[in-house]
């Protein structure tokens, strides 16, 4: 099983691509440009071509992610005196095109002034792409970075979208600065609880790098692009070997074995104050390693809520002050199972039948049920489920 692959985008060559920006130093985080660029930009300016391709070579230095925001889902929104997340609401007045949208609302300039500690510029060589191109929220890259194997996930905002930002009236930024720092919040949580690399890839750290945006002749800017910088995950995802009927090569009982593993994953994640809002099986990579045989890895954290932030809404301390361990899967996850995984659930147990509902009630209690790993199982809410099981299937 690999990753498969976007399809390529056709580019300029890797000297006409780099030209510009390839072996420079990155100014400070903040936007800064050339003499003469002043003046409102034309709505007929188009993003460059896409930068992210095989060969593409980039200088990258450590960021300092900014606050938490999401348009108020698990964040306070930052005061828009300070920044804006939407400055033409509903589009009224937003300027035309992805790029003069960009220009007129830039990205948001840092909090704490104090840079990253390290600030040594380190190399990082695009191999493939994973999942690029216009209208992609992250740019997902395979990569070396000083010669070790890498993934980034670039938050491009000239590259999510036009469509996107005129249908829901937010800028580009908006999108590049929600997820970049729900994915970093995320992944801090993870590292700093001890958890990195058990449940998810693991995280090595925040990063930008610096690219040229041309706006009029002789004109350019100078705009920095953050990214996260994780492990390299071979395998696919369990929507992908669905889609492609390759689920079915993976022996039942190993597929109930590695959703139970997710199932706890999520479980625990929860405990330390991460919640992924989107658990889907796109999000779940799937492999068989030589040594440890199959695995399963949750990914992508850029819809998710972390605890107890300056800025969080998602409970506060005192609500889990006394509870010592993770909530039970059997209390916490609806219809026994992660959500649009049928087609990676065995018939046996997919709980569409008062026998394979008994089936997995029964595999679920001798998993969980006297479990020292979790707290109680809340039987109140799992009647509940089950109830909600029995009137939609059964």
């Amino acid at each position: 099983m690999s990753i498969r692959q976007s399809p390529p985008v056709t580019p300029t060559s890797a000297a006409e691509t780099q030209a510009g920006y390839s072996h420079r130093s990155p100014t400070p985080p903040s936007i800064s440009s050339s003499k003469g660029s002043k003046g409102s930009p034309s709505a007929s300016l188009q993003p460059p071509p896409l930068p992210y391709v095989r060969g593409a070579h980039f200088e990258i230095k450590p960021h300092n992610p900014p606050p938490t925001l999401d348009n108020g889902y698990g964040y306070h929104n930052p005061d828009p005196k300070e920044w804006n997340p939407n400055p033409w609401p509903f589009g009224d007045d937003a300027p035309k095109g992805i790029v003069a949208q960009y220009l007129a609302h830039p990205p948001r300039k840092p909090r704490d002034e104090t840079p990253p500690k390290d600030q040594v510029k380190h190399d990082l060589v695009v191999t493939q792409q994973i999942r690029c191109g216009d209208d992609c929220l992250a740019q997902v890259v395979q990569c070396l970075v000083d010669g070790e194997e890498r993934v980034a996930k670039i938050f491009d905002p000239l590259y999510v979208g036009i469509d996107r930002c005129n249908e829901y009236g937010f800028p580009p930024t908006y999108y590049s600065e929600r997820f970049y720092s729900c994915e970093a919040a995320a992944y801090k949580r993870i590292e700093e609880s001890g958890l990195d690399g058990r449940y998810t890839p693991k995280f090595y750290d925040c990063w930008f790098l610096e690219l040229p945006l041309p706006i009029s002749k002789g004109n350019v800017v100078r705009r920095e692009v953050c990214l996260i910088l994780q492990e390299f995950i071979p395998g696919d995802t369990i929507e992908a070997l669905t889609k492609h009927g390759e689920a079915n090569k993976v022996p039942p009982d190993t597929r109930v074995e590695l959703l139970d593993r997710l199932m706890e994953a999520i479980c625990h994640l929860q405990f330390i104050g991460v919640i992924n809002d989107d658990k889907h099986p796109r999000n779940f990579m799937v492999a068989k390693d030589a040594k440890k045989g199959w695995q399963i890895t949750l990914i992508d954290f850029s819809h998710s809520r972390v605890r107890d932030l300056p800025n969080s809404l998602w409970w506060t301390r005192t609500r889990t002050q006394e509870q010592k361990r993770p909530e039970s899967p059997m209390t916490i996850l609806r219809h026994c199972w992660p959500p649009i995984c049928s087609g990676w659930i065995p018939e046996k147990c997919d709980c569409r039948t008062e026998a394979s509902l008994r089936e997995r009630l029964e595999h679920m209690e001798k998993r969980w049920g006297n479990s020292d790993e979790y707290e109680p199982v809340d039987r109140r809410k799992l009647n509940k489920y089950i109830d909600i099981l029995r009137e939609r299937w059964l």
